[in-house]
């Protein structure tokens, strides 16, 4: 309900850059935040659902990357709106690790609005999760 709230009064910008703020720790973890295109408010399905994969992300490198920088961009188009959550965490072997339930609800998220999912990862040099989501005009 907080979500929905938050996201009904600001919309989608608004509530990046709150969420942003919240994650951002001097001294810990550096969050950058890009929005390009995003002055337009969205459908509210697509917002929640945009919303809920950047929390996500951010979720899984605080638990497992142990980045101390995150770079969010989000740059929407006509036909689509791209997300890219970038770390410098430790990074991990795509074709060695299990997909967790992290991962799984990055990709469930994206699939029920019809977009993609793409990791690029290796050890040591931390990663980043591409997601285009395909609007509807």
């Amino acid at each position: 309900d907080l979500l929905k709230t938050s996201l009904s009064r600001f919309g989608l910008k608004g509530a990046l850059e709150d969420l942003r703020a919240t994650v951002d720790t001097p001294g810990k973890l550096a969050v950058e935040l890009n929005l390009f295109g995003m002055d337009e408010r969205l459908e509210q399905r697509v917002e929640v659902a945009t919303y809920r994969i950047v929390q996500e992300r951010i979720g899984n490198a605080l638990k497992h990357a142990k980045a101390s920088s995150l770079a969010i961009q989000l740059t929407r188009s006509l036909a689509m709106i791209n997300i890219m959550v970038e770390d410098n965490g430790t990074g991990f072997d795509p074709a060695l690790v299990k997909e967790g339930m992290g991962m799984g609800n990055l990709r469930q998220r994206a699939a029920e609005l019809g977009g993609v999912v793409r990791f690029d990862s290796r050890p040591g040099r931390g990663t980043t999760v591409n997601i285009d989501i395909p609007l509807r005009s």
